[in-house]
């Protein structure tokens, strides 16, 4: 006996696979943003931190708890953030200190949020907060709050993109390879002006020219670094002629976008503390501020985690 095996019409099998298409992505999805997330939040240690501690111009990266979110936009950047990006923190904000209360200042949907930290931790419940405490170096400006808060007035006037940080987190060879060396070149610069401190503030004799006439270590190690500093200056100067040169550039730097990641960056650019050039403030993202940043005359403490839930 013959068997008949039914052929599906084009249109029904186009029809069948989208559908499966259109289930199977946004669950994959929301699986593996909860999985990963759940993960992280098991290897996290609270550290208990008084609020009285926080300083103007500390960061808070944020992992957000997509489905505790205000809006359907919030919750699907959220969930496409952390999936793409490959990462857990998918927000930031500044503190600024007014009166003695530590309030965040965040680039939202509706606009800049500026609101008390433990209001804000209360309202938008998201699964974790992680501190990273500003460090200045002795000579360079430290963010004043007066300041901070001219910078937050006139930041609110601008409208934010929250959707542009797709396109900022697809970083061009160049723009990738700048970011990259410029963070390099400005952690041997930090650690030039310790060496240099530490030497100009040290009242040892140990280490003086000795009978023969060698010169002192301290000497000899400052030496090797700030030729090591020149030879990294023409590197970068070469990098930032390259990258300044690409159309891509002009448009970064006069189409400012805002978002929260921008706003962070911009604040410490407004406190000289980070170039605005380079590399253009509006094309950092929340997850480089987990790490190291290109800045100059401070950096970010190791994070520590303040509150999870």
């Amino acid at each position: 006996m013959t068997s008949y095996i039914p052929i599906m019409p084009w249109r029904q099998k186009f029809l069948m696979y989208a559908k499966a298409t259109a289930v199977a992505l946004p669950l994959s999805l929301l699986g593996v943003t909860e999985v990963r997330d759940m993960y992280y939040r098991a290897t996290w240690n609270v550290v208990p931190v008084d609020s009285s501690s926080l300083r103007t111009g500390d960061v808070l990266v944020i992992a957000n708890r997509w489905y505790t979110l205000p809006t359907y936009g919030q919750m699907l950047r959220s969930m496409l953030t952390k999936s793409v990006m490959k990462c857990t923190w998918d927000d930031v904000g500044v503190v600024v200190v007014r009166d003695n209360v530590p309030y965040i200042v965040i680039a939202d949907y509706e606009g800049v949020v500026d609101q008390p930290l433990e209001a804000f931790i209360r309202s938008r419940v998201p699964r974790g907060v992680a501190l990273r405490k500003l460090t200045v170096e002795p000579g360079f400006p430290a963010p004043q709050p007066d300041v901070a808060n001219l910078f937050v007035n006139e930041v609110k006037k601008i409208p934010t993109s929250p959707w542009y940080l797709f396109s900022a987190s697809w970083r061009t060879g160049q723009e990738h390879a700048y970011y990259q060396y410029v963070v390099e070149f400005h952690k041997l610069k930090a650690q030039y002006r310790s060496v240099v401190r530490r030497r100009r503030n040290s009242q040892s004799e140990q280490l003086m020219v000795t009978e023969a006439g060698t010169p002192q270590k301290s000497s000899m190690a400052i030496t090797a670094m700030e030729t090591r500093l020149k030879e990294m200056e023409v590197m970068r100067e070469h990098l930032a002629q390259q990258l300044t040169s690409t159309p891509e550039y002009t448009g970064w730097r006069q189409d400012f976008k805002l978002t929260s990641a921008s706003l962070v960056s911009s604040f410490f650019a407004t406190f000289d503390l980070m170039d605005r050039e380079l590399p253009v403030v509006s094309r950092f993202v929340p997850q480089d501020f987990a790490y190291d940043l290109p800045m100059r005359g401070a950096r970010l403490e190791a994070p520590i985690v303040i509150f999870k839930d």
